[in-house]
């Protein structure tokens, strides 16, 4: 969205969704789910693994879809379980303090 004008989303992809979804699991405009405005960022994917890994991922260029989806399951299995515990560790804090503050 720019300058509050809303999202559109154009009809082949609706028909797409729904050839693929039940329409009680699609989230998005025009659907009985909307997306909500603002996003929570309350899970790890959301504020460190999607950005760990198109820094890691897009590092060079990728010829194809079979190459994306080999390097994205390589640098998942490459995640470290020191790493894994960082993060949950780093998720329990912001969570409590999203308590104290009210959100």
């Amino acid at each position: 969205m720019q300058d509050g004008a809303p999202p559109h989303i154009a009809y082949p992809f609706k028909s797409l969704l729904s050839m693929h979804f039940e329409i009680d699991r699609i989230i998005s405009l025009h659907f009985p789910t909307n997306w909500p405005p603002k996003s929570l960022d309350l899970n790890p994917c959301d504020f460190w693994l999607w950005g760990y890994l198109k820094h890691a991922v897009f590092c060079g260029l990728i010829a194809h879809l079979a190459e994306l989806m080999t390097r994205i399951a390589q640098h998942v299995h490459n995640i470290s379980t020191v790493t894994l515990r960082s993060v949950v560790e780093h998720a329990i804090c912001r969570f409590e303090l999203m308590i104290v503050y009210g959100g």
